[in-house]
């Protein structure tokens, strides 16, 4: 669920931005082609919802792909940005498909790298 409301015990703060955030999330689920819903909570606020529960790795890497949507500047958000340019770097055509890099290991277009 995207953070629309601050935590009971007052630790986390909700992202003052919540319209972008949605936005971000939304668009990032599309990409990765997961399921969501539009929800609002028990006091009105929107959030988004998703059934989708994939690995920690792959948890990690969605949320930083919304993040960089949004504009955050993180070494890990860093970090997908330059793989991305490797992978431009290496791939030999605009399909999208993992390159090869050696040793059994890929760079994908959406910025991993994968051992195969």
């Amino acid at each position: 669920m995207t953070a629309t409301a601050a935590e009971d015990s007052g630790s986390d703060r909700v992202y003052e931005d919540q319209k972008a955030l949605i936005t971000a999330t939304v668009r990032t689920l599309e990409k990765y082609e997961f399921q969501w819903a539009s929800k609002v909570d028990h006091v009105g606020r929107a959030y988004i919802e998703t059934s989708v529960y994939p690995d920690y790795d792959d948890i990690v890497h969605i949320a930083n792909v919304a993040l960089e949507d949004m504009g955050f500047d993180d070494i890990s958000i860093q970090a997908i940005q330059d793989i991305r340019r490797i992978y431009e770097e290496f791939s030999i055509d605009e399909s999208g498909e993992d390159t090869y890099l050696s040793d059994g290991m890929w760079v994908t277009s959406d910025g991993r790298i994968v051992q195969r």
